[in-house]
C-alpha cells in the first residue's frame, strides 16, 4: 500500500468542520496555537494536522478570489 500524501482517516466534512471551528472560535483563545490544540483534541487529530488544514483552506480561498476590479484611467 503506497502513500499518496492524502489521508482518508478524516472525511472532508470533518476537516471542514474543524477548520470552521478554528475560524469561528479561534478568537476566544489566548493564541492561534491554543485554539488549534484545543479544537484538534476534540477531533482526535494533532494540532499540527489541524494547522495544515487551516493553512490549506486559506490558500485555496485566496486562489479562488477574483482580483479587484481595476478602474480604467482616462
Amino acid at each position: 500500500m503506497s502513500k499518496t500524501g492524502t489521508s482518508t482517516r478524516y472525511s472532508p466534512e470533518v476537516r471542514d468542520r474543524a477548520v470552521r471551528m478554528v475560524k469561528e472560535h479561534g478568537g476566544a483563545y489566548a493564541s492561534e496555537w491554543a485554539a488549534l490544540t484545543s479544537i484538534a483534541e476534540e477531533f482526535g487529530c494533532s494540532a499540527e494536522t489541524l494547522r495544515k488544514w487551516v493553512r490549506n483552506d486559506e490558500s485555496h480561498r485566496r486562489a479562488n478570489e477574483e482580483p479587484p476590479l481595476r478602474r480604467k484611467q482616462v
